[in-house]
């Protein structure tokens, strides 16, 4: 049988965290950005610009507005963050 009593376990926002980082093309940016040295927020900005303008050339319009649909919750919590203080 097999003693589950050896194995260490890991926290929810671990195994959160090692699933982000294995996604094959933002996981390796968000493992830098996670660990890395204090630029590492500004190399995470322009390539997440530079995906979204890749979009845009890619898929017009349509890539454009699915950049800033996804960005939207995160504006709406900006706002109601401003607005509770």
């Amino acid at each position: 049988m097999h003693d589950n009593k050896k194995m260490p376990k890991k926290s929810v926002k671990q195994l959160l965290l090692n699933t982000l980082f294995a996604l094959p093309l933002i996981g390796w940016m968000l493992r830098d950005l996670h660990s890395g040295r204090d630029s590492a927020m500004a190399f995470f900005g322009t390539n997440i610009i530079m995906l979204w303008s890749l979009a845009g050339f890619l898929w017009g319009i349509t890539g454009v507005l699915a950049g800033a649909y996804i960005l939207l919750p995160l504006y709406a919590l900006i706002l109601l963050t401003i607005m509770r203080s």
